[in-house]
């Protein structure tokens, strides 16, 4: 085979493996990514065994940049469109917490068991249905509550004589 042929074809299957493994990043499975590795490591190879050392050299560091100049553009583009925004983080992690922070605002606040509290269970307070537990005691429904602390995402009530509100 002549040398302009030999590098048609190079560039064609480096061309292939670095869209495989792009269409790898949209679709995942992990078949067409190894399939575009191996693609591109077989033409690597090839210009080895076709054009000598040296030039496999350097067609070797160039598959390499082109790869990771492609897959930068790629991630780049991606992050842009609509789906890219489903799997790309748009926000940084600093900021964002494991629990609401309104969470301390029910600490001392009133409401009502919605399910038995068992010591676990779901209360209505302020207006919003929150997960609560109890401090061990079983807590029937439509009880009254009080929030009597806040830890985290954790919100422990304790049950509330409903006469002792009135006086």
């Amino acid at each position: 085979m002549d040398t302009a042929a030999a590098l048609m074809w190079l560039v064609l299957l480096l061309i292939l493996g670095v869209v495989l493994i792009c269409v790898e990043m949209v679709i995942p499975g992990g078949i067409v990514g190894v399939i575009g590795i191996v693609v591109i490591l077989g033409s690597i190879i090839w210009a080895f065994v076709q054009l000598g050392f040296a030039f496999g050299v350097v067609y070797a560091v160039l598959a390499l940049i082109l790869c990771g100049v492609a897959l930068y553009i790629m991630v780049r583009m991606l992050s842009e469109t609509k789906l890219g925004g489903r799997i790309v983080l748009q926000r940084d992690l600093d900021e964002s917490k494991s629990y609401d922070d309104d969470r301390h605002a029910l600490l001392g606040r009133t409401g009502v068991a919605l399910t038995d509290l068992r010591p676990a269970g779901t209360a209505k307070i302020d207006g919003k249905r929150v997960d609560v537990v109890t401090e061990g005691e079983f807590v029937e429904k439509d009880t009254p509550l009080a929030v009597v602390e806040v830890e985290g995402s954790r919100i422990v009530v304790r049950g509330v004589d409903p006469s002792a509100e009135n006086a």
